[in-house]
């Protein structure tokens, strides 16, 4: 069929065989994604770069994988990535299928601040027990704070 078609269109069309979609397998991802965090050094995304190094990653399925990381801001750092190393990933492994997860360490998560999860009437309280004077401060000019 293919030689009927060459004699019938000649080289007006290019024909090229459809390529075999790979499954994932971890020793070609992790090399792939190496090879990705490379180009995120060269433009200068060092953070990002750093991230992907350390990042664990892990094939659940033929066309699935998880990359666990170990803070909120190093998933941002990969989500941030997605969409170029998602392409870059399919076009590897000639499989549009392929997918992933970002997931973060449970037992590595940031801990929030205290001064952040805290109201205005907390921080207030917070900063006069650690300085009485700003209470004295409040009382003597007679203020009362917007909380």
């Amino acid at each position: 069929m293919l030689d009927s078609l060459r004699e019938k269109y000649g080289d007006q069309y290019t024909i090229e065989e459809v390529k075999e979609a790979e499954v994932l397998n971890l020793e070609k991802l992790r090399s792939l994604w190496d090879t990705f965090a490379l180009t995120l050094e060269e433009q200068k995304k060092h953070s990002s770069f750093g991230t992907f190094k350390i990042a664990r990653l892990s094939v659940e399925n033929d066309i699935f994988f998880t990359v666990s990381v170990g803070s909120i801001t190093s998933q941002k750092f990969v989500e941030q990535e997605r969409l170029y190393l998602l392409e870059y990933l399919q076009k590897e492994f000639n499989n549009r299928s392929i997918a992933f997860e970002v997931l973060v360490d449970a037992s590595e998560q940031e801990e929030v601040p205290v001064h952040l999860r805290l109201n205005s009437r907390q921080k207030f309280e917070r900063i006069a027990d650690q300085f009485p004077i700003v209470r004295e401060l409040k009382d003597r000019l007679k203020m009362d704070i917007d909380y």
